[in-house]
């Protein structure tokens, strides 16, 4: 299911529309990845053609693996990644929790992680509920809005740092039309900033490895009984 998905968002991603969305989108990704500090990066997700973190002016070490599936364990150890980059890793999970989880375990106490996503609440939902951009009906059942995802992350411990929501075009397959819109993408930003068509959810994980208490020094040397206990004073009542 997961590899008919990528299939079919990589061949939309090459119509004018996808191409349009997906310049939007690496531009606010490759801003926000600019602002994150680590040397490790991790990235899922489609499209398998764009390497969102190679553009990171930084000393880091990549993995880009766009092609394991949400409902597989990832093949890397606990805590080796400083950032996660979804790009739309969970529109096509059975169940987000599981790859979320699976995501925090591999990310430091200390990571960033960040998610992009199509957004349900925008204006191309009513296009949704009559066409289909991605020829996947499981995948227009996943679409998961960014408030919900904020709630999961939560109970994960993670701190939203930055929301983003992009895209404020007609989602119409057309050059000359989304060129000529152009100017909707400002006017959207300020007039309805949440119905953006692509959303970017950044969250800091406050996790704090456990501690190992010390354990109490116990003297090795034995003290004869009569040394270890104080005399005690017995006491009659009425006596002063």
């Amino acid at each position: 299911m997961y590899d008919e998905y990528v299939v079919a968002l990589d061949s939309w991603y090459q119509t004018a529309l996808g191409k349009c969305f997906l310049q939007i989108e690496q531009h606010h990704l490759a801003a926000l990845l600019s602002q994150c500090p680590g040397k490790s990066f991790l990235q899922l997700g489609a499209p398998l053609s764009c390497d969102y973190i190679s553009h990171v002016k930084q000393p880091y070490q990549p993995e880009h693996n766009g092609s394991i599936d949400p409902e597989t364990p990832l093949p890397y150890t606990d805590n080796r990644f400083d950032v996660a980059v979804l790009s739309h890793f969970l529109d096509t999970a059975v169940d987000p929790h599981i790859a979320i989880r699976e995501v925090d375990r591999v990310l430091a106490h200390d990571g960033t992680i960040i998610i992009s996503g199509f957004n349900p609440m925008s204006f191309w939902c009513f296009y949704y509920l009559t066409h289909r951009v991605i020829r996947n009906d499981h995948w227009q059942q996943q679409l998961l809005s960014s408030v919900r995802i904020d709630d999961w992350l939560s109970l994960l411990d993670y701190k939203l740092t930055k929301r983003r929501h992009y895209f404020y075009r007609l989602p119409i397959d057309n050059d000359r039309i989304l060129s000529a819109t152009e100017k909707m993408e400002r006017i959207g930003r300020l007039l309805w900033p949440a119905a953006g068509a692509g959303y970017i959810i950044v969250a800091k994980k406050q996790k704090v490895p456990g501690t190992l208490v010390p354990r109490a020094r116990w003297s090795l040397t034995k003290k004869p009984i009569a040394e270890s206990l104080e005399p005690t004073r017995s006491r009659t009542y009425g006596e002063h």
